[in-house]
């Protein structure tokens, strides 16, 4: 297991990612989906509930990501296109 290497709770290594950087845009672009599923919860039941949940990953993926809101925002509008 010494040709592995954890990081962000993935390995790097022959048969999984080999980068930090693939690892990264991995859990970028998972956070996108999760995201866009969340705007389109809201966009369905319009309810504060599911308002409050898009609020705290919107703020979680500007934290921990580093995305800019106006990246988020365009995420949620393609999100609400696609229904």
């Amino acid at each position: 297991m010494s040709e592995y290497k954890a990081y962000k709770g993935y390995y790097i290594g022959p048969g999984t990612f080999q980068s930090k950087a693939e690892v990264d845009e991995h859990i970028k672009q998972q956070a996108i989906r999760t995201y866009k599923s969340f705007c389109q919860s809201f966009a369905r039941h319009s309810s504060i509930e599911a308002a409050l949940v898009m609020s705290e990953k919107a703020d979680w993926m500007h934290k921990q990501l580093g995305m800019s809101y106006e990246e988020i925002e365009a995420i949620e509008i393609a999100a609400f296109n696609e229904m």
